[in-house]
Formats: structure tokens, sequence, C-alpha cells
């Protein structure tokens, strides 16, 4: 772990002879956030896989309504031949029960998929809103107070290594339908930069 000496404007390690500029390591950070939260090409991709995926809940909610109606028409026939005694009472169930377990498999189905667009579609109003913030952090990033920046860092970072060719730094956030698919948990507590 690297730490800042009283006085001292540099993270310093203990152990080894890596060490770094705050502000240096600031600027980094600053740049860091710029390539995270910035990638157009990312946000694109986010955006329209969201899209693509409440559009598909959508067709497939048609879908289901459609096949509703028409296994709802072949139970009213069913009903029918069993009423004009066409059919036996072991005829009706032997017709009637498959499509019942249909009937309620969709009628489970479509109040499921309309949840998931719900849910979708706040995902993806909330996507717009932390790409809007995303960009207003970034932007008063250097006039922000250092205890607010460090905060902020301590809060979405996992790890910041420094070694001979740079810098990586390793974010906790990933957009929750993010375009690897994953999702990080959130944890807190104070990182130090480790060499």
């Amino acid at each position: 772990k690297m730490y800042v000496k009283s006085n001292s404007p540099k993270y310093v390690c203990c152990i080894c002879p890596n060490k770094i500029p705050i502000v240096d390591l600031d600027n980094v950070f600053h740049d860091q956030l710029k390539g995270f939260f910035f990638s157009d090409d990312e946000i694109k991709v986010h955006l329209a896989k969201a899209n693509d995926s409440i559009r598909e809940k959508e067709e497939l909610i048609v879908v289901l309504e459609k096949e509703l109606a028409k296994v709802q028409a072949q139970m009213d026939q069913v009903y029918d031949l069993y009423i004009s005694r066409q059919i036996s009472r072991e005829g009706f169930g032997e017709r009637n029960t498959p499509l019942e377990a249909r009937r309620k498999q969709i009628d489970e189905q479509i109040p499921e998929l309309q949840a998931e667009i719900d849910v979708a579609k706040i995902s993806y109003l909330s996507s717009e809103e932390i790409v809007s913030e995303a960009r207003d952090l970034y932007s008063r990033w250097l006039s922000i107070p250092f205890e607010e920046r460090r905060a902020i860092v301590e809060t979405i970072t996992n790890r910041i290594e420094i070694g001979e060719d740079g810098v990586a730094i390793e974010l906790y956030y990933m957009p929750s339908h993010g375009v690897d698919g994953k999702k990080a948990t959130p944890r807190h507590g104070f990182i130090a930069a480790t060499s």
C-alpha cells in the first residue's frame, strides 16, 4: 500500500521505490473517469442493447396475447362440443386440460414480461441519468475539494496500481446491463494505491 507521508506531495510505497505525485494520480484518475463514463461507443452499445431488450419483450407480449386468444377460442370450441354432447366428459378433459395449462402459463408469462419491461425502461432512464451525472462529475472534478474527491474515489474504486509502466485503475462500477453483462457489487472503504 502507498501512503502520503506528512508534508509530502507524493504517494510513496514503504517497501519498494515506487512513488507518484498526488497531483499526477489525481489527473490520471480524472482521465480514467472520462474514459470510463464518456466512451460514446460503450454508451451507444449499452443503450441500444437496452432498447433491443425492451422491444423484444414487447414483441413477445404481442405474440403471447395472440396465442392466448387462439387458446381461448379452442377452449370455447371444446366446450361447445361438450355441451352439444358431441364429446364425452373424458374427451372434454383430454382436449381441455392441455389448453387450460397453456392458458395459465401465458397468463403468468405476460405480467412477468411486462414487469421486466417496466424495470428495463426505468433502468434505461437511470442509465441516461447516470451518464449525465458522470459528465457533471467529470466537468466539476478539479473544482471539488480534495477530501470530497477522495471520498468519491474510495466509493467507486476497487484498486489503483502504480507500476513501472504506468497506473492501472480498477473501478467497482459497471452499468447494470453492461456491455459485457457483468454487474459489479460496490464495496466501500479506502483502497490505497498499491505498488
